[in-house]
């Protein structure tokens, strides 16, 4: 296991799918831990993308990867606000990208993956298309979430159609 800040290796659209599989995998483990969203986002789910530093590492190759950010964005519930707040960090266990020294002390074996969500009001947008939601949600709203994730890129994982698609252009 290599050791270091940052990775420099390529993320292929093969890393690509196993970050959508793990997110996949972890969205059914945030049900089950917190079934009281259930019903209001589970036939919710916009699409699944990769943001931040890794995004533009897949795009740019130089900037390096110091953990995956991923983000879920479902339609907005009238019944439930989305827990905004919620956070929940894993171990990739993808040897290829070494893992973070912080990350190493806690046991991790590869780059640790945040997950988190947004649920956006998609009566402004056409739910039929992922990157078209995700894209005019950035530009419309004035949260210091969508300030954030335009600074760098994002690039998407689900659904399949979107998957290594650049969904937030970044000037290089």
């Amino acid at each position: 296991m290599q050791i270091k800040e940052r990775s420099y290796e390529t993320i292929t659209i093969e890393d690509l799918k196993k970050l959508r599989n793990l997110a996949l995998r972890e969205r059914i483990k945030f049900f089950e831990r917190n079934p009281r969203y259930r019903e209001a986002y589970w036939n919710s789910l916009i699409g699944i993308a990769l943001c931040q530093g890794a995004a533009l590492h897949f795009i740019d190759y130089k900037t390096g990867v110091k953990d995956f950010d991923i983000w879920y964005f479902y339609i907005k519930s009238d019944q439930l606000e989305y827990p905004y707040r919620a956070r929940k960090s894993v171990d990739s266990k993808f040897d290829k990208f070494g893992t973070h020294p912080v990350d190493a002390k806690k046991g991790y074996k590869g780059r640790r993956v945040d997950l988190m969500g947004r649920a956006i009001d998609i009566r402004r947008y056409n739910k039929s298309d992922p990157k078209g939601c995700v894209i005019e949600f950035l530009r419309i709203q004035k949260t210091k979430t969508a300030q954030e994730l335009t600074k760098k890129a994002i690039i998407g994982l689900w659904p399949k159609a979107i998957l290594g698609k650049v969904i937030w252009p970044v000037k290089l």
